[in-house]
């Protein structure tokens, strides 16, 4: 994990649930059951990238999430040049918001 502040995370823990609660009336339901447990074993970085891979893979960014915050959150946890689970994630999260901005 980064050496932000206890601050940092919280923000960046509210603005992925934020993000999980948008969609979840769009997805099938345990579609963030990994994401929220990752979360809860305090795993942001990979919480986060588990909630964008499930949207990228879905093809679906909803209405009421926009790029820029889903940019800004990946971002905040450093998954433009560190991630766990996907090797070229930033290339794909990039191409994937540019085609719902």
């Amino acid at each position: 994990m980064d050496e932000k502040s206890f601050t940092e995370w919280e923000n960046i823990i509210t603005r992925a649930e934020s993000i999980i609660t948008k969609c979840r009336g769009q997805f099938p339901d345990g579609t963030f059951d990994d994401v929220e447990k990752y979360l809860r074993y305090d795993e942001y970085e990979m919480a986060v990238e588990g909630l964008f891979i499930e949207l990228m893979n879905a093809e679906v960014l909803p209405k009421d999430v926009s790029s820029k915050e889903c940019y800004d959150l990946a971002f905040a946890v450093g998954l433009d040049h560190e991630v766990v689970f996907l090797g070229d994630f930033w290339d794909k999260f990039t191409a994937f918001l540019n085609m719902h901005e």
